[in-house]
C-alpha cells in the first residue's frame, strides 16, 4: 500500500494435474520375549506421484483507495498473462517415486511400565522437467533450469521414535516421547528453485494423562518443543513469488478433556497455545525472530453431543461446538495477518447398525472468516453451509 492506494497487485493463473499410486502392507505381530509382551507394526510403503503444473500471471490495476476498495478489474477476459522474471510463471512436469519400509514396537514391560521403539528408512527419488526456460530459476546444482534438462534428486534419509509411559498409579500416568522425521520437498509450488533438499524434524513431547472413574473422564496435558530445518516458505521478493528455505521451532502447551457427563452426553475439549518462530533463514535474516506463515499461538475447540430416543426409537444424536483459532501471518515477514475467529457447528444423526444418516452445519452464525494465509492474500471459510450424508456399512450383523 502507498498513500493509501494498492500498488503492485497480481494475479495467478494456474493450472495442476496430480496422479498418484500408493500400496502399503503393514503386518501386525504380536509375541512374548519370557513375560515381556511385544505388539510389533511392520510396514511397506511404495507411492508414485506425477505432476504436471502450468502457470502465468497478470499485473492488475491498483486500487485507489484501501480502506474503501473497489477492483478495477471485472474479469480476466481484459488480463494479460505473462512469463518472465518478474511475472511468476512455469510449465512443469514432476515426477516422484517413493519407498519406506519401517517397524515400531510397542513392549509391555509390565502392567506400570510401557516402552516404544521404532525405525524408518525412507528413499525419495525425485525430479523435475521445465518445458519452457524461465529467468531466476535454479537447480539442485545452482544451475540455471533449462527447458527439457530434467534437474533430479536422490535422498534416503532415516528416522527413529521412542518414547516410555508409566503407571505411576491408575490415575496419574506420565509419558515422554521423542522422534525424528523426513518430509520431500516435492510440488508444484517449489519449482523456482528446483527440487529441493527434504525437511527435517527433531520433536520431544512430555505429558500427564489422568483418567477418573474408570476412564469416564480423561484430562490429558503435554508440552512440546519441535524443531523444523529447511522448510519450504513462500514469500515475495521484489514483487516475485519465490521460495525460501529457513528452520524453525516451536514450543508450546496443550491440553485435553475427554468426558462423559452420563451415559448419553458427552463432552470434548482442547486447547493449544504454542510459540512458533524462525530460527535461522540465510536467504533473508530479517525474517529471523519471526513467527512463520499459519502458526497462531492459539487455538482452542469444544464439542458436545447427545444420544436420545424418539417415540421408542434410538439412535439419534444431536451435537455441537465452537472452533477458535488465533491471528496468524501470511509470510514470514509478519506484515499482513488475517484476524482470530470463532465459528460454530452443530450436527444431528440417525445411527443404526448397517446404516447412518447425517445432517450438519458449519458456521451457523454466517461468520465470514479466514481459514489461512498466503504471501498473496487468504483463503476464505465457507458461508453457513449444510450437509447430509447417508452410511452403509454392508459387513454390520444385526
Amino acid at each position: 500500500m502507498s498513500d493509501g492506494e494498492v500498488v503492485g497487485r497480481q494475479l495467478r493463473q494456474q493450472d495442476d494435474t496430480d496422479n498418484s499410486y500408493d500400496y502399503q502392507f503393514e503386518p501386525v505381530w504380536k509375541f512374548s520375549t519370557g513375560t515381556i509382551r511385544h505388539t510389533l507394526l511392520t510396514g511397506f510403503e511404495y507411492l508414485r506421484q506425477t505432476l504436471a503444473t502450468t502457470r502465468t500471471t497478470a499485473d492488475l490495476p491498483n486500487i485507489p483507495d484501501a480502506f474503501h476498495p473497489v477492483p478495477p478489474e471485472t474479469s480476466t477476459a481484459e488480463l494479460t498473462f505473462l512469463c518472465d522474471a518478474k511475472h511468476s510463471c512455469d510449465d512443469d512436469h514432476l515426477l516422484a517415486n517413493y519407498y519406506s519400509v519401517y517397524a515400531t514396537d510397542q513392549v509391555d514391560v509390565t502392567s506400570r511400565l510401557k516402552l516404544r521403539g521404532g525405525v524408518r528408512g525412507d528413499w525419495f527419488n525425485t525430479s523435475l522437467t521445465p518445458l519452457i526456460t524461465v529467468p531466476g530459476r535454479f537447480g539442485t546444482n545452482g544451475q540455471p533450469l533449462l527447458a527439457e534438462v530434467q534437474d533430479s534428486r536422490h535422498n534416503a534419509p532415516a528416522s527413529w521414535s521412542a518414547g516410555v509411559l508409566y503407571k505411576i498409579a491408575p490415575t496419574v500416568i506420565p509419558y515422554f516421547g521423542a522422534s525424528t522425521s523426513h518430509l520431500v520437498n516435492f510440488n508444484s509450488e517449489n519449482t523456482q528453485n528446483g527440487v529441493g533438499t527434504p525437511e527435517s524434524a527433531l520433536q520431544y513431547e512430555a505429558g500427564i494423562k489422568f483418567p477418573f472413574f474408570h476412564n469416564r473422564i480423561a484430562l490429558h496435558t503435554a508440552a512440546f518443543n519441535v524443531a523444523r530445518n529447511n522448510v519450504a516458505t513462500l514469500v515475495t521478493i521484489n514483487s516475485v513469488e519465490t521460495i525460501v528455505f529457513d528452520s524453525q521451532r516451536t514450543r508450546g502447551f496443550e491440553a485435553s478433556f475427554d468426558g462423559k457427563a452420563t451415559e448419553q452426553w458427552h463432552i470434548l475439549a482442547n486447547v493449544t497455545t504454542q510459540n512458533a518462530v524462525i530460527i535461522d533463514n540465510p536467504q533473508g535474516v530479517t525474517s529471523v525472530g519471526n513467527h512463520p506463515q499459519g502458526a497462531p499461538a492459539n487455538m482452542a475447540n469444544l464439542w458436545s453431543t447427545y444420544d436420545f430416543s424418539m417415540a421408542g426409537i434410538r439412535g439419534f444424536k444431536v451435537g455441537a461446538g465452537l472452533n477458535y483459532m488465533a491471528k496468524s501471518y501470511s509470510d514470514i515477514t509478519n506484515v499482513n495477518s488475517i484476524p482470530s475467529f470463532v465459528i460454530g457447528n452443530a450436527t444431528f444423526a440417525f445411527e443404526k447398525e448397517t446404516w447412518t444418516f447425517r445432517l450438519s452445519v458449519d458456521n451457523f452464525t454466517d461468520r465470514r472468516y479466514f481459514v489461512a494465509a498466503n504471501a498473496t492474500g487468504a483463503y476464505v471459510g465457507n458461508p453457513a453451509s449444510v450437509y447430509g450424508q447417508v452410511t452403509l456399512n454392508l459387513g454390520a450383523h444385526k
